[in-house]
């Protein structure tokens, strides 16, 4: 068994990635299945042909290569994208708690990876569980603010992730060392996360439509929205009514009280 890719093999993966058509993935399965015929218990060649099997759509043959790779030893960047791919292919087995468990390790083993989150997220959406999935893209996003156009939202939507993926506490602070202006607490929803479309809770009251609680002071519920919203169903009925007793109301006043 052996890792080490020389710089003749190098040269031979990369010529079977250029000769590549994901339209048609025999010619580079056969191709890989021979460098491997060559260099038998190469565990780099047996992760690319379980790649190869993966892109033509083959998820439970790619299964085995990759298990066959890991299980040979693999190390560096190349472990990372076997652990990436094989828990997408588990995914679309349908195993997606094995999945998991393979993200887990990876998140271990590389935890400054962007790939590995994405590939999280996707599993994590998969399983039903968004919040988790959302936290998990916005983590990648915000880290790397500086590429977009976020500016100062990133800091909010840094809070929103981590309020996410702590699975939406109720509470409005939890002791957190080195919170917000030196308090020693943390808001789940931080400053500027409104401008994301946030809409926090007040202890022990369901969210509703327009209800915004503001970072400091009291808790305000404003359902202006709401209400305005309730006034112009009730106009359109009364108007409705009055057409089907044969009057000719006035038409109702949308947007304001009558």
């Amino acid at each position: 068994m052996t890792t080490e890719v020389t710089p003749e093999l190098a040269e031979a993966i990369r010529r079977g990635y250029d000769r590549r058509d994901r339209t048609n993935m025999a010619p580079t399965i056969a191709y890989f299945q021979e460098l491997l015929a060559q260099h038998p218990y190469h565990s780099v060649l047996v992760y690319e042909v379980g790649g190869a099997y993966d892109t033509a759509g083959q998820e439970q043959t790619a299964r085995g290569y990759y298990e066959r790779a890991l299980a040979l030893g693999l190390e560096g960047d190349v472990l990372r994208r076997c652990l990436c791919q094989y828990a997408s292919t588990l995914r679309w087995l349908g195993r997606l708690n094995e999945s998991l468990a393979v993200l887990d390790r990876a998140r271990e083993q590389f935890p400054g990876s962007d790939s590995v989150r994405v590939f999280r997220a996707l599993t994590l959406n998969e399983a039903r569980r968004p919040d988790e999935a959302v936290a998990e893209l916005l983590t990648v996003v915000t880290e790397h603010a500086d590429a977009t156009d976020l500016g100062r939202w990133a800091t909010g939507l840094r809070g929103l992730a981590q309020w996410l993926a702590d699975g939406r506490p109720e509470q409005h602070r939890t002791a957190h060392p080195g919170g917000r202006r030196g308090t020693g607490a943390r808001w789940p929803r931080p400053r500027g996360a409104c401008a994301a479309g946030v809409v926090t809770r007040a202890p022990g009251r369901t969210p509703r439509p327009g209800t915004v609680a503001p970072i400091s002071g009291g808790v305000m519920l404003c359902r202006s929205v709401r209400a305005r919203r309730q006034r112009d169903v009730r106009a359109v009925r009364r108007f409705a009514a009055g057409a089907d007793r044969g009057h000719a109301p006035a038409a109702p006043v949308m947007g304001r009280r009558r």
